[in-house]
């Protein structure tokens, strides 16, 4: 399978719609928001195992140095999955973080929060540069 590709400045505006699309349908459904960064040259090399892996309705936003993938109606456990996955074949260190929908926020603010938090202590780094 394949995951679509857009450009990174499309994240905020493919999330908000999301959101939207879920509380109007007052849905269960869950998503989660991976954040990805390396250098370039590497998330270059890497960037096809990852579309091999996802599914078509996934997302990448590429930013050059950095990815943020979206997985559609993908809680926790589905999000371990992709990070045993990428740990199983790229053997790089590279910062690797996720924030689920609900879970970890139920409006953009509180999801890149929550993201921006993991990134702040698991790798020293913050994420609000990358947004």
């Amino acid at each position: 399978m394949s995951a679509s590709i857009m450009e990174r400045k499309e994240l905020d505006s493919f999330l908000e719609s999301q959101i939207s699309r879920i509380e109007r349908y007052k849905s269960d459904e869950n998503f989660t928001v991976v954040f990805i960064q390396a250098e370039k040259k590497l998330l270059e090399t890497i960037k096809p195992t990852v579309d091999i892996n996802l599914r078509k309705s996934d997302v990448i936003f590429d930013g050059g140095n950095h990815l943020f993938i979206t997985l559609a109606n993908t809680d926790k456990a589905g999000a371990l999955h992709i990070d045993e996955m990428l740990k199983e074949f790229i053997n790089h260190d590279l910062v690797y973080a996720f924030a689920t929908l609900p879970e970890d926020g139920e409006d953009l603010e509180n999801l890149y929060s929550s993201l921006a938090n993991i990134c702040q202590d698991e790798y020293d780094l913050d994420l609000y540069e990358y947004l």
